[in-house]
């Protein structure tokens, strides 16, 4: 990496569509179709918080986040996406651990995920983080939450 990342929130909704649609061939799931994409796209796009590192003039990774769940407090996090050149370098964890820092801020106690169980790498950083299972799901994943 030329260039020590940066982190910046992303609000204007067609760059949000366009780093979902730009980082789609680096989703652990890659058989999601075009539609489905597109479909992510719009809905992080109208609802998400969007948290991305650059370095240099480069998009290497994003998470959306929902902060709208006021009753129970809890955060969601959507999408977890980092380059692979750029992974197992800490940047993906610096990004969550900036999201966790907005939730709390927000005021928010507990961050929830699911993620696929053959994406043993995110699992692995997300138990680091704090998360742990809550329970399986029908589609070969699992439902992870955290405290924060």
């Amino acid at each position: 990496m030329s260039s020590k990342p940066e982190f910046c929130f992303i609000t204007d909704k067609k760059q949000k569509r366009k780093m979902v649609a730009e980082f789609s061939k680096f989703f652990h799931n890659r058989s999601l179709s075009k539609r489905d994409i597109d479909i992510l796209a719009d809905k992080i796009a109208e609802n998400a918080f969007v948290l991305a590192a650059v370095a240099g003039s480069e998009n290497i990774g994003f998470v959306g986040y929902y902060c709208n769940d006021t009753e129970s407090l809890t955060a969601y996090l959507s999408v977890v996406i980092m380059n692979p050149r750029y992974r197992g370098m800490g940047t993906g964890t610096a990004m969550l651990k900036e999201v966790f820092r907005d939730c709390a801020e927000r005021g928010y106690k507990t961050v929830r995920l699911e993620v696929d169980n053959e994406n043993t790498g995110a699992i692995k950083l997300y138990k680091t983080l704090g998360f742990r299972k809550e329970k399986e799901s029908s589609d070969n994943s699992a439902f992870y939450c955290m405290t924060l």
